[in-house]
């Protein structure tokens, strides 16, 4: 039987307690953004982003849409 395996990675986190200026997804760790090395380690064909509609933040979606892989955002929890 085969499973089909859907995640759902929450992009919520701002990281201002951080202090590196940008939002936890996309601090860089070796090279990447963060969001990437989960897309990359996840071996998914669904990924979920969930992001909050009003406050969709641009630089996220533009760093992940850039990324091989398609992924499905989700807005105020609707696709």
């Amino acid at each position: 039987m085969e499973f089909s395996r859907t995640v759902i990675i929450s992009c919520a986190g701002m990281g201002n307690r951080l202090g590196l200026g940008t939002t936890k997804a996309l601090i860089d760790v070796a090279g990447k953004p963060l969001i990437i090395r989960h897309l990359e380690h996840l071996e998914t064909e669904e990924p979920y982003l969930p992001m909050e509609f009003m406050k969709i933040r641009t630089r996220e979606i533009d760093t992940v849409n850039d990324y091989e892989q398609a992924v499905n955002w989700i807005g105020n929890g609707y696709q």
